[in-house]
């Protein structure tokens, strides 16, 4: 099985720092499917708890062959590292706008994670890429710091890649 990598920005993944240019296209390579162009900035968070995500819609996966196949992997750019980053993988759902059932989740804490850096977590389980689509949610937990977590390219901004 090839390994399928998910690389997020922030709110929510891969999300651009400019929100001004056009949209760009899904990005996909034999083994990954993103949105960024590699991190630029990172956003400060507020305090406590935040939520940055991505999602992939049924026909960028089909178009990509990618449907059927397995999430092996999410890879994400940190600048600061949280007290926790929980990584919840859900199905599309029957909405564009709220995830559906929770496939997959795992909490890193401080200790497996690096400053200004790339995460690469490894699934404890393989899950099969949904035909219709699916989030990847980061919940970040900064405690009572200010903190600059998930990285942003400089864009353009996804619609996918922001909510």
């Amino acid at each position: 099985m090839s390994r399928f990598i998910l690389l997020l920005g922030v709110l929510f993944l891969a999300a651009s720092c400019d929100k001004d240019d056009p949209i760009p296209d899904v990005n996909f390579e034999d083994d990954a499917i993103f949105y960024d162009k590699g991190p630029n900035d990172a956003p400060q968070l507020p305090r406590n708890l935040s939520y940055t995500a991505v999602r992939f819609a049924a026909d960028d996966l089909e178009r990509s062959g990618h449907v059927g196949r397995d999430i092996r992997g999410v890879d994400f750019w940190i600048q600061d590292v949280p007290d926790a980053i929980k990584v919840i993988i859900h199905e599309w759902g029957n909405r564009a706008s709220q995830p559906g059932a929770v496939l997959y989740e795992s909490t890193l804490t401080s200790g497996d994670l690096s400053s200004r850096s790339w995460i690469n977590h490894d699934l404890s389980e393989n899950v099969r890429v949904p035909s219709e689509g699916f989030w990847v949610i980061l919940e970040i937990n900064t405690g009572d710091r200010d903190l600059r977590v998930t990285g942003c390219d400089v864009g353009p901004r996804h619609p996918n890649g922001d909510v």
